[in-house]
C-alpha cells in the first residue's frame, strides 16, 4: 500500500486565463449576441438576480438542512420535543439545568428561532435601492442596448 499519492495540478497563468476570457466573449457571448442581450435586459431590472441564487445555495440550503436535522433530533420552535432524543439526552446528562453558551442550549435555541414548518408573512413594500444598485442596472441595460444592436 502506498503510503502517499502525487497529485498533478495545472494552474493556469495570467495569460491562460485572458486566453480563456476572450474564447468565452468571441466564441459565446458574441456569437450569441440576442441571447447575451436579453441576458443584460433581465440583469437591468433584477441585478441583485445572481447574488440571491448564490445566497440561495451557499446559505439557505444549508440553514435548511441543519435545522431540519435539529427537527429529527427534537429541537423544534416550541423547545425541545417529548419522547426525541433531545428530550433523552437533556433528561439523562443536564435534568433541568442547561449550561450557558453549551452546545445543547445552542442546538435549542437555533431549533427554537429557526424552525422549520413556520409560514412567514412578508409586507411588499418599495425599497429605496443604494446607487450601487442603481449604477448596475444602468450598466446592464447598457450592454443590453449594445448587444442587441451588434
Amino acid at each position: 500500500m502506498a503510503t502517499s499519492r502525487q497529485v498533478c495540478l495545472t494552474i493556469p497563468t495570467a495569460h491562460g486565463i485572458q486566453v480563456a476570457i476572450e474564447h468565452l466573449y468571441r466564441d459565446t457571448v458574441l456569437g450569441h449576441a440576442k441571447i447575451t442581450s436579453l441576458v443584460f435586459l433581465f440583469l437591468a431590472f433584477q441585478p441583485r438576480f445572481p447574488f440571491n441564487v448564490i445566497q440561495f445555495f451557499l446559505w439557505e440550503i444549508p440553514k435548511a438542512i441543519i435545522t431540519g436535522f435539529l427537527s429529527c433530533l427534537g429541537f423544534d420552535r416550541e423547545g425541545v420535543r417529548e419522547g426525541s432524543l433531545a428530550s433523552y439526552h437533556q433528561a439523562r446528562y443536564h435534568g433541568g439545568y442547561l449550561p450557558a453558551g453549551g452546545l445543547f442550549s445552542s442546538y435549542q435555541s437555533y431549533g427554537a428561532t429557526q424552525g422549520g414548518g413556520v409560514v412567514r408573512v412578508f409586507e411588499l413594500e418599495v425599497e429605496h435601492e443604494s446607487a450601487f444598485w442603481g449604477f448596475m442596472r444602468w450598466i446592464c441595460f447598457g450592454f443590453a442596448v449594445y448587444f442587441a444592436l451588434l
